[in-house]
């Protein structure tokens, strides 16, 4: 049986209760910092080979992970 409008709005709230949004802003700005001296110094060819290598990074690990569960 469907939810109600109300119950729904009920567990919406309780969902977003799980987080914690007291220190956002402050979490933001530091990562926003990070990110400012990270681009600082490095050009957009670099930052792009560093995504890519993390990405396939991520791909022989999650690949790993399978082929242990299989």
């Amino acid at each position: 049986m469907p939810l109600t409008e109300d119950e729904r709005r009920a567990r919406r709230r309780q969902s977003s209760r799980k987080y914690d949004f007291r220190n956002s802003d402050e979490r933001n700005k530091k990562t926003k910092a990070r990110m400012a001296r990270l681009r600082a110094h490095t050009s957009v060819e670099e930052r792009a080979a560093r995504r890519r290598a993390s990405d396939e990074a991520y791909r022989i690990k999650n690949r790993a992970l399978l082929a242990a569960n299989a």
